[in-house]
């Protein structure tokens, strides 16, 4: 006896954006209701720097991981499927585009991995900026900088599928995201180099104080709207996505043993 199922994937796109979404918007309420960080918006990691916030936020890192992994190895085929496959271009963009998404996961999961909260109370600073900032700091540009590049190139990807598969408004809708996106992580990055350069000066001098500088504010609300615009973008692989469906097939034999066979299809309605 065989039995054989399958479903729409746009569900997938979809609770990944929507799973970060709540994750940051969670978190953050919780911070603030137990006074662990500022009511004024602090860092996102620092919202999910401090237990018991830092485990939830982890979760949800590693639950988006996973769906971002899926995310992008779909998309990578769904381009692979409605693409001619003689047109260099798109294929380099797309294995490239993958590369790069993965290495965007990889970051996501470090961050997870290695919660922090900016304004660390442990007496051993130079350990904890080693041991825990550094790592953190290596992960959030992975998923922030390469997250962007990787809106950026399927951007390009989505100009290079029109006419055929699509129109221009979901080119430009993913292009004001990605560059929303980038002009965000321009600001957030500018404005931590010149934060950093006061913060020296501030120790040299003595005069460092516990108040959120201009500096800090500016890459605060910058890294905010970073992560609204980076995931604003999954949002739009929904309705593609829809178009594409799974299957998964399971076999009984006629002597009793069972054993299953998953057969993982694509059929494109595109």
């Amino acid at each position: 006896m065989t039995t054989r199922s399958s479903m729409r994937v746009g569900w997938i796109p979809l609770s990944l954006a929507l799973l970060l979404l709540l994750g940051v918007i969670v978190v953050y309420i919780w911070a603030v209701i137990r006074e662990d960080v500022r009511a004024w918006i602090p860092y996102i990691s620092e919202a999910g720097g401090y237990p018991p916030e830092s485990g939830v936020f982890g979760i949800f890192l590693f639950l988006g991981a996973l769906l971002g992994l899926l995310t992008m190895t779909l998309r990578y085929f769904i381009v692979i499927e409605n693409t001619q496959r003689n047109n260099k271009i798109v294929k380099i963009l797309n294995i490239l585009g993958l590369f790069v998404g993965l290495v965007s996961i990889v970051g996501m999961v470090t961050v997870a991995t290695y919660p922090v909260g900016f304004n660390s109370n442990d007496d051993n600073k130079s350990e904890w900026r080693k041991h825990i900032l550094l790592p953190h700091t290596i992960g959030a540009f992975m998923l922030f900088i390469v997250g962007v590049v990787y809106t950026l190139l399927q951007t390009i990807v989505t100009y290079l599928m029109y006419p055929r598969h699509h129109g221009l408004t979901l080119f430009y809708i993913r292009l004001v995201c990605g560059a929303l996106a980038l002009i965000s992580l321009i600001t957030m990055m500018s404005a931590v180099s010149v934060e950093n350069q006061t913060w020296i000066d501030r120790n040299e001098n003595g005069t460092e104080s516990g108040e959120q500088t201009t500096g800090q504010r500016i890459s605060i609300a910058a890294e905010w709207l970073l992560a609204l615009f980076f995931i604003s973008y999954f949002f739009t692989f929904y309705k593609e996505f829809q178009k594409i469906s799974l299957s998964l097939e399971i076999q009984i034999n006629r002597f009793g043993q069972s054993s299953s066979h998953q057969d993982l299809s694509t059929e494109n309605h595109i």
